[in-house]
């Protein structure tokens, strides 16, 4: 009993603390880079003429974020909120 009310809390603590970023991934992978670059340039951590390199992935089947519907960005939304 005490380990499902445990499990339970957990669960509900995770949703809390993940729902700080519901907005956060919405526009993409490569918006966030973007934005992530742009302040550490600000806080002069790196230089403005850092440029990103080229994104490399090995997973097969993925998608590029440009070429997913609505639907499809929601659990890659959520997927890199997690």
């Amino acid at each position: 009993m005490l380990i499902d009310n445990w499990l339970s809390l957990s669960v509900i603590q995770a949703d809390i603390s993940l729902a700080r970023y519901d907005d956060v991934y919405e526009d993409g992978p490569y918006a966030l880079r973007e934005r992530r670059l742009k302040k550490l340039a600000e806080m002069g951590i790196i230089d403005k003429s850092v440029l990103p390199h080229e994104v490399e992935t090995t997973t097969v089947g993925a998608d590029e974020w440009e070429d997913l519907t609505s639907e499809g960005e929601k659990p890659s939304s959520r997927a890199m909120q997690t």
